[in-house]
C-alpha cells in the first residue's frame, strides 16, 4: 500500500536528483569551457605579441578568471 508521505517523499527525492544533475551538468559545462579557454591561451602565448594579441589575450584571462570563480562556487 502507497501513502501519500511516500509519493511525496519520492518526488521531493526526484526535484532534488534532478537540481544535482542539473549542477553536475553546469559544472561539466564548466570545465569544458575553461579547457577551451586554456587552449586558446596557450596558442595566443606563443604567437608574437602585439597591441591587439595583447588584449585577446587579457580577454582570455578574465573569462579564464571567471570560470575558475564559477568552478570554485559549484
Amino acid at each position: 500500500m502507497v501513502t501519500t508521505g511516500m509519493i511525496t517523499g519520492g518526488l521531493s527525492f526526484l526535484n532534488l536528483s534532478r537540481q544535482k544533475m542539473r549542477t553536475h551538468f553546469k559544472l561539466f559545462k564548466i570545465i569544458g569551457q575553461s579547457g577551451k579557454i586554456l587552449s586558446k591561451l596557450d596558442k595566443a602565448y606563443e604567437r608574437p605579441r602585439d597591441a591587439q594579441c595583447l588584449d585577446n589575450i587579457r580577454k582570455l584571462e578574465k573569462e579564464w578568471d571567471k570560470l575558475l570563480w564559477l568552478q570554485e562556487e559549484y
